[in-house]
């Protein structure tokens, strides 16, 4: 199952304006809005994730889901023999999982570092999941 095929309608992406100071400054009010609006909901959650390739293909994803102004979990998973692509992925993946295990949640906002992947997680040719 791919998100799309529940949430087509319900996933939107914002990258900011990084070629001058106002367009970063304009994205970074706009981004601490919607986490202040999703901490301030109880049926809100946020996951702020990165996942990164070490020497030897050793991946490491880390991942804090907050909730009601707090880090309700951080998750550290560890794995070998991954690329990039699949590291990023596979932390996006077990973030959702893990906020979606309440089953109050209604929105869950994903901050992550690579707008490709996060993209790249809700295609319709994604073979990772």
């Amino acid at each position: 199952m791919q998100l799309v095929d529940h949430f087509s309608n319900k996933i939107v992406f914002h990258s900011p304006d990084l070629s001058n100071d106002e367009g970063l400054f304009a994205y970074s009010s706009k981004f601490n809005l919607a986490f202040e609006k999703t901490q301030k909901s109880f049926k809100d959650t946020a996951v702020i994730l990165d996942g990164s390739v070490k020497a030897l293909g050793s991946a490491t994803a880390v991942i804090y889901i907050w909730k009601d102004n707090k880090v309700t979990a951080c998750l550290k998973v560890h794995t070998n023999n991954v690329s990039p692509l699949k590291a990023e992925l596979m932390t996006i993946h077990i973030s959702l999982i893990s906020a979606m295990e309440s089953l109050e949640i209604h929105q869950i906002l994903v901050i992550t570092n690579s707008l490709k992947v996060g993209k790249k997680i809700i295609s319709l040719d994604n073979q990772y999941l």
